[in-house]
């Protein structure tokens, strides 16, 4: 089951929650731990458990974005991570979670990054897909 963590609940997961983004991001900096903290204060970013026999088994941020290929929004999972094992019952429940979220926002579509191999064999089993790889080159200044 997924369940939306609430800015009055971050403070007593914000450890849990800060391994999860940590795991799930390249390179995060300092500073982007205290933009998440800010983003999801401010609802501009969620945070998602979900939850398995009332223990917490993975951990999802979500932020709404533009679409600039496409135009209109996109939920963007800005990081998803497992505290167990990823299997495709979390993955479809993610999926249906998400589908929801966004049909109540009016929003038709939602993305993620991930180079983990799991995930991307689960991602693959919808038709209804466009699949793109990402690649971000770090500039020295």
């Amino acid at each position: 089951m997924f369940v939306k963590v609430y800015p009055e609940q971050l403070k007593d997961h914000w450890p849990m929650i800060c391994d999860a983004y940590i795991a799930s991001v390249p390179d995060p900096k300092e500073a982007s731990l205290s933009l998440l903290a800010l983003n999801l204060l401010s609802l501009k970013a969620v945070c998602w458990f979900v939850l398995e026999e009332d223990s917490i088994a993975a951990v999802f941020i979500t932020q709404v974005s533009d679409d600039p290929a496409r135009g209109g929004k996109t939920i963007t999972i800005l990081a998803a991570h497992a505290i167990g094992v990823t299997n495709e019952t979390m993955f479809l429940t993610g999926y249906k979670t998400m589908q929801e979220y966004a049909k109540s926002l009016n929003i038709t579509k939602f993305d993620f990054f991930t180079s983990n191999e799991k995930i991307k064999q689960y991602a693959r089993m919808f038709e209804n897909r466009i699949e793109q790889t990402y690649f971000q080159l770090i500039l020295e200044v």
